[in-house]
């Protein structure tokens, strides 16, 4: 990888790893599922101007739509709610520690739903590590009978899981130019979103200016931002360097959570966090470069 790349991969994480502070930011003003919706609406809105020269590639049908429906709730609705609803009883740090399971459980995940994924020795070493740091972090809660912060990671673990389910998903997508999947990811997960924020019913005409602008920032930043930074690295270095983010991410998490909301960070989630990203290294170690798949180039 070449020094702009680098440069690239590091602003993917901070894109992505700041998504754990605002939420913590905006929960003391909205409910988690209209933070979420929020985001969303926004990233659909700013999706809509730069897809619609694209909208005429597209082959329009049923299983079109229904693919890319399931999609925007897999992979952002339902992950994006848990991580929200989580962040509630835990803080924004180990919420992010919580995220870098991810691409262990998308080579669990492929191992069982695809046929031509299978998980190599240190794959499995990988796994175990990786599933040892989360239980570093989730015993103590249950000894010391902090139950609302076992339940709150036990979210955003979950929510890692889902995000994982969502990159084996991804490959069943139809080939369409990525500018009008990012629209209807959004956009679904919009929609998915919608009765659970009617639901919460907030009031957004009486926030503090603050918090419009974290939510412009979750939007643009998070969502529509880090979504074209993640095309453009996989097209410069393919999919596995792209994923490298991974690793950065829980430190960007605990950079602005500790430095940014002043929140605790415990040696023994520091232990978790290097299992963790341990078992990452395991398991990337005797991966090469994948190519870049259809659905990841534009048409």
């Amino acid at each position: 990888m070449k020094k702009l790349d680098w440069i690239l991969l590091i602003l993917l994480s901070l894109c992505w790893g700041n998504s754990f502070a605002i939420n913590e930011i905006l929960l003391e003003d909205l409910p988690p599922f209209s933070i979420v919706w929020a985001r969303q609406i926004t990233a659909f809105l700013l999706f809509v101007p730069i897809s619609l020269p694209y909208l005429r590639k597209v082959h329009w049908n049923f299983n079109l739509f229904w693919r890319f429906a399931v999609m925007g709730t897999v992979a952002i609705a339902l992950p994006f709610s848990l991580f929200a609803l989580g962040q509630q009883y835990i803080t924004s740090v180990l919420a992010g520690i919580g995220n870098a399971t991810v691409p262990l459980y998308t080579m669990l995940l492929a191992a069982i739903f695809l046929t031509d994924e299978k998980i190599t020795r240190n794959g499995f070493l990988g796994l175990l590590c990786g599933f040892l740091g989360i239980l570093v972090l989730f015993l103590p809660m249950l000894s010391v009978g902090d139950f609302a912060s076992a339940w709150g990671f036990t979210l955003a673990v979950l929510a890692s899981g889902l995000y994982g389910y969502a990159n084996v998903f991804a490959r069943s997508l139809p080939v369409i130019p990525l500018r009008v999947q990012a629209l209807l990811i959004n956009g679904f997960a919009a929609l998915a979103l919608t009765p659970a924020m009617l639901w919460e019913a907030p009031d957004f005409t009486n926030l503090p200016m603050h918090s419009y602008g974290f939510i412009l920032t979750h939007g643009l930043l998070g969502s529509f931002f880090a979504y074209l930074l993640y095309l453009k690295l996989i097209k410069r270095v393919g999919s596995v360097n792209t994923a490298q983010v991974a690793y950065l991410i829980p430190f960007t998490a605990l950079f602005l959570g500790a430095i940014g909301l002043n929140e605790p960070v415990s040696l023994h989630a520091l232990f978790a966090l290097g299992l963790v990203l341990f078992g990452l290294w395991l398991k990337d170690r005797s991966q090469k470069n994948a190519p870049v798949p259809p659905s990841a180039r534009d048409v």
